[in-house]
């Protein structure tokens, strides 16, 4: 799972990453560019594979205490939270598009 994780984290577009490899476009400068953007996905791949290895040993804990992890409502709580961000982010999606409609963009 940690490594689907990486492999999905590299295919989302990133401002960032794009700012990293115009840094590389003018002559002269493809070595820059090409450190920067290799430095930039070994960054990008050790903080998602840290958080999946936190995440993965907090959830271990949790379950492994029976404490809150184990309540119905907490367990129901948690199975909606991907619904929720989801809507979240579609949200986002909408209100940006909005306005640079509305800016005539």
């Amino acid at each position: 799972h940690v490594l689907a994780l990486g492999l999905a984290g590299g295919m989302v577009p990133s401002a960032s990453a794009l700012c990293v490899l115009l840094v590389g476009t003018p002559p002269g400068r493809l070595a820059v560019g090409l450190i920067l953007i290799v430095a930039f996905g070994v960054g990008m791949s050790l903080v998602l594979g840290g958080l999946a290895v936190a995440t993965t040993m907090l959830r271990g804990a949790l379950a492994a205490s029976g404490g809150i992890a184990s309540h119905p409502i907490v367990r129901r709580a948690a199975g909606l939270v991907p619904l929720v961000s989801g809507i979240a982010v579609l949200m986002a999606g909408l209100a940006v598009t909005i306005g640079a409609i509305s800016r005539g963009a």
